[in-house]
This record gives C-alpha cells, structure tokens and sequence, in this order.
C-alpha cells in the first residue's frame, strides 16, 4: 500500500511540475454576450452563459463564481440583489456580485430558455418562448400568465409593465395579471425607458411613446433590426446587426459605428462609460458612444480550434474568427476582415499562400494573413485542409473532398463517395492516397476522393488523424489505433487513452484530450500527463522551443518542449551547436554542415520534419550536405539528424524556408 501511495504521489508531483511549466497567454479573448446589467460600481456579464464581472467600467473582466454548474441567460439588479435566470434551475439570486448564489426552492421553469428578467417590489417576471412566467414569493413557485407568446423584453413604467413579443408591445396595469396589446404591432427585440417615455427596438428600427403606449412614433432609425437600446440624458444607443447607431436628438437623426457581422445584444452605461455586448465580444465608449474600443480582456470564451506560425506571426482559429500575434508572450489581435464572425477550422500553406477552412467555405492570404479574400467552397463547412505538391485538398462537412491545382483559384468537387449518414469529416495525405475519417470509420481513395473503401470500423467517435514517421495515427474519444501499411490494416495501440489532437515530433507524439495533454514516448503505446488538467484541448502545434496548445474557453497556453522532455530539446547537450544550416532563411536549397571538432566520420540520415511533426524528407549524409528543398512549402522547419547504425539523435537544428 505504502508504495501504491509513493507512486500516486511522484506521478501527482510530475504533473505539478509539468503544469507549472505551462504559461498562458494573454488571450484570445472574446465571447458572445447575451445580457448586461450594473450593480453599483460593477458590471455584469453573461457571456456564452458563463457570468463575468468588471469594475473598471468594463475596461476588464473576470469570471464570477456561478457555483451552480449551469448556464446563465438573463440578468436583472435590483437594489443590492443580483438576480438570474439559469438553465436546469430557474431564477437565482446573489448578494455579493455573484460570488455566492441561492436557488429556488422550486425549479418549475428551470428547463425554460429565457429572453428576458425584472424584478419589481412584488413579483419577478421571466421572459421566455413559451410566455411569461410571474413568482409572488422569490421565484418558489411560479405560474404561466396568460401572455403565451415569446417575451424578448420587459420593461416597468409608471407602475405599468410592459413586454415586448414577436407580435408587438403588450402591458399589464395589474402586475401581469391581465395583459392588453398596444398599437405597435412588430416584432419588438428590446424596450428601453428614460422618464415616462418608453423606447422599442424593432425588426425595422426604433419608436418611442410618451403616453404609455398609446401611440407610437417612428424615429428617423427604421431600416434596421434593433436588438438593444440604452437611454441615458438625451443620448440615445441602439444595437443593430452590424453595428451601433447613436442619437442625441430623440431619434431625429443618428450616426452608425460600425461592427462588422456582429450583433449587439446588450448595452448598459457604468460611470459615464457606455458598454456593448456583440456576438464577438465586448466593446466601450468614453466620449458618449462617438467611438468604440474592443474591452475583452479577460472574457476566455473563445474556442480555439486551430493554430499556425506563418511568416512572423502566431494565427489561432476560433469559432469566432480569427486570431494573431506578433509577441506570442503578449496580447492577441482580433482580426477585423473578411474571416470576422467565421468558425475557423484548419489552415495550410501553399506556394506562399495562407489558406483557412471555415464554416463558409475556404479563404486565402496573399500578404501573411493581414488580409483575405473567399478562394472558394462556399457556403461548405470545411472541416480540413491538406496540401499534396501543388495540389489543395479540403473536406467538407457535408462529405466532399474537393482539390485545387491552381493555389485555390478554382476547385473540384470529388463524388460522394459514401452517404450522408456518415460521411468524410477530416483527411490526411500519404503518397497518392487520402485517408479519411467518418464518425465511425477509416476510408481510402486513390482517386483524390471520388471513390472510397472502408478499412477500419472504430468502436467511438473519431477525432483527429495524424501522419507521424511513416504511420497513421487515429484518435477517438476511447482509443487510439495506428496502421504502419498506408491505412489498409489497423490495430489498437491505446485502448485507455483517447484524443482530440495527436502531433508528432522526433520519436515523441502528443494528445490534446479533454483533460489535458498528453506525452508518449514509445509510439503510442503509454502516455504521462505533461499539464492542463481539466482544460478541453482542440489543438496542438509546435514551433521553435515551444509546444503550444489552444482550448476551450481557456485561451492558448505554450511550453517548453525541454520540459516535455523530449530528446531533442534535453539541455545536457550541444545538439544545436553541432551544426550549422545556410542560408537561413533559404529560398530554395539549404546546406547542412556538422562542424569539424563534432563529426565522427559516421554516415548519418538527415531528418526534416515540419510543424506538425510530420517527416517531410530524409537524406544520408556525412560531414556536409546540400538539398534542395525547393518541394517544400513555404514555412518552418525542424531539422534532426542521427547515427544511420543505431538511429541516436546526434544533432538537431532549424531552418525557415521563404520563396
């Protein structure tokens, strides 16, 4: 038992350690807002459900403790008491800023998905598809009032509550007990009141009543859909698909701040700062909503999908787009242009081109990812991108796989191959073959996808291929299996050990679960927990010294492949010194030279692999050598070379290849 013990505690300790040499970057941050209230000096959020804070007017965020394990929806501040609706449990309550919370005693609406919330001295009101819901004793027990239609907002003016529905404005004189319509028959996204006047955002702009929603009066706004409204003094907020428009003379007439494909859900004023909520993220305003800034510091609710290093800069792809870095130690910048709002799947490089699969079909980048332009597909989900020589290949959610031979100026749509029950979701390229995965199996084509034939059935669902050293590796939820003959057999190698993402470098590969990431040294067969515990890692990706990994709601987070401990990157070694590459960068042939006082007079094997740790090119050599590689794309590189006799790795390097 003692050494049961000993060993748990050595392989916690490993882990400790192997955390603590993991560094989380400074994003991306982002995340699609929903609702926003003001508590006093604090901000709230819902962000993808998840409840944020900030008091600095909304300058930074941090998560609130929402300890009830689910999600949130609405927010409503009443006097010191914060007030939300959750998924699974109905309307909760906190009085310290959502550190703590209480839950009803009852939970009759808690599987209701809710619009909107207020709370009034006698009863809180929730908004939901079904109609809205009154509770006469804090949220304990609760009826359906006879407004049976969508409530997207609620507002209380001059004791009269009011709803906004998809069919118009109704109110209630008797704290919702009956309800009459009111004249403005549209589809009302949100209700907003300064004085005794009352706001609505509409499917096709803003009105405003003075009488208690009598009459109604179009402001100059009207060709827009309105999804929030702020009224503070005599400025006038309003938030549209693509941007706010902003009036200071009741609606006469507006200015427009664009925020391009992104939706503006929510808008508060906090200490004369003006703060929005987007479908992307949050945005404030000093001077009276003349201008915005992006605020998302700290808001860690962007799923990070893919990751590359092309040219100087670090490209993460999200569900909300895309990412870069110039200093990968330091802050992440939210690529305003053509790829903003799109889900960003995987990326590849060819011929000098920087091409990204995304939820609307395939782009390209020219100038290094500053700018992009649609390369095709469109409106496909592109699950996957492999380059072949000269060829583009790409793997639709639907089941195609097209190819380009034109650097994605035009493309070709395979057949089908296999139904759409299951079809292709995700390639890889060996030789002139393409292995595909399905949900549930393994496929080959020889024929750039127009034909298919099965060679594995998976017990779980796939999620990632990986080709490392001449063999194919698939990760499931459950398993890893690998096949050594281009895919026609397989075998189980992991039955314990399941994968999200599998990258390959020198003799070690590495798992993104979702748990942690994983290290395994012996091809699969075993694997050691290297750090991340509870973090959903989507994607791998390695360069210069540094493992990077991208998660779910957790930003990225790098580390140093010496603390991996890899062969290559052990620091007992002059493995880098033993060489010299030149030129570097090289546009074309690269000279590799062991330096005099190093070489052994053995025959060694050159090794080059690329940034997913795929082996790229193999070459003999002895003291020196010259390739060409020419056939590469355009990228970096990592260089390994050992001992042809007993393959020891006896020096290692890198080289960036440029055309």
């Amino acid at each position: 038992m003692k050494k049961i013990i000993s060993l748990i505690v050595i392989f916690v300790l490993g882990a400790l350690n192997a955390q603590a040499q993991w560094e989380q970057s400074n994003g991306p941050y982002g995340g699609t807002i929903s609702s926003l209230a003001v508590s006093g000096t604090t901000v709230l959020a819902v962000v993808d459900g998840v409840i944020y804070r900030s008091t600095d007017n909304g300058y930074s965020w941090t998560r609130a403790k929402m300890n009830l394990g689910s999600r949130a929806y609405s927010l409503f501040v009443r006097d010191t008491t914060l007030f939300a609706t959750a998924w699974g449990i109905g309307v909760v309550r906190s009085t310290d800023n959502g550190n703590t919370w209480t839950a009803p005693v009852s939970q009759y609406i808690k599987h209701e998905e809710s619009y909107s919330l207020i709370v009034n001295d006698k009863s809180i009101f929730v908004g939901t598809a079904k109609g809205l819901y009154r509770s006469n004793d804090n949220g304990d027990s609760w009826t359906l009032s006879s407004l049976v239609q969508k409530v997207r907002s609620l507002v209380v003016s001059g004791g009269i509550l009011f709803a906004g529905t998809d069919s118009g404005i109704y109110l209630s004189t008797d704290n919702g007990g009956t309800w009459s319509d009111t004249l403005l028959s549209k589809n009302i996204r949100s209700l907003a009141v300064r004085g005794t006047t009352i706001f609505a955002g509409t499917n096709s702009g803003v009105y405003y009543s003075t009488d208690d929603g009598k009459t109604w009066v179009a402001t100059a706004l009207s060709q827009s859909v309105v999804h929030s409204i702020c009224v503070t003094g005599t400025t006038i907020l309003a938030g549209t698909d693509g941007g706010i428009y902003h009036s200071t003379d009741d609606g006469k007439t507006w200015l427009f701040t664009q925020f391009k494909n992104q939706r503006t859900s929510a808008i508060v004023v906090s200490g004369g700062t003006f703060i929005a909520g987007t479908e992307l993220g949050m945005y404030r305003s000093t001077n009276n909503g003349d201008t915005w800034s992006v605020a998302n510091n700290g808001l860690k609710n962007v799923v990070v999908q893919s990751l590359i290093f092309y040219g100087t800069k670090l490209f993460a792809g999200t569900n909300k787009g895309l990412y870069l870095t110039n200093d990968i130690e330091n802050e992440w910048i939210f690529s305003n242009n053509d790829l903003i709002n799109k889900s960003v799947y995987s990326f590849v490089v060819s011929g000098g081109t920087l091409f990204a699969g995304t939820n609307n079909g395939v782009y390209r980048s020219v100038d290094s990812g500053t700018t992009w332009s649609v390369s095709g597909l469109q409106p496909e989900i592109v699950n996957s991108l492999e380059v072949n020589g000269t060829t583009i290949f790409a793997s639709t959610k639907e089941g195609y796989v097209c190819h380009s031979t034109n650097n994605g100026d035009t493309w070709i749509y395979s057949s089908l191959g296999l139904s759409l029950i299951d079809p292709i979701n995700s390639i890889i390229i060996s030789g002139t073959t393409i292995i595909g995965k399905t949900s549930r199996g393994i496929y080959l084509s020889s024929d750039k996808g127009s034909t298919w034939r099965k060679t594995y059935t998976l017990k779980s669902s796939t999620k990632t291929l990986l080709l490392h050293d001449n063999t194919l590796f698939v990760g499931t939820d459950q398993e890893i299996v690998h096949s050594t003959d281009n895919g026609e057999t397989w075998s189980i190698i992991s039955s314990t050990q399941g994968a999200r993402i599998l990258i390959g470098y020198g003799t070690t590969l590495f798992a993104g679960t979702n748990k942690a990431v994983y290290r395994s040294t012996d091809k699969g067969v075993t694997w050691n927990i290297i750090g991340l515990p509870i973090q959903n890692v989507n994607s791998l990706y390695i360069h210069g010294d540094y493992l990077y990994a991208g998660t779910h709601d957790n930003g990225v987070w790098k580390m140093p492949l010496s603390a991996t401990n890899i062969e290559e990157r052990e620091e007992n070694t002059t493995l880098s010194s033993r060489i010299r590459t030149y030129p570097n960068p090289s546009e074309g042939t690269l000279t590799i030279k062991i330096e005099e006082n190093a070489f052994t007079g053995e025959i060694f094997t050159l090794e080059i692999y690329d940034m997913f740790g795929r082996n790229v090119g193999e070459f003999p050599m002895t003291a020196s050598r010259t390739i060409d590689v020419s056939y590469l794309p355009v990228g970096h590189y990592r260089i390994g070379i050992r001992t042809t006799q007993n393959s020891v790795l006896f020096a290692s390097g890198n080289f960036t290849l440029i055309k």
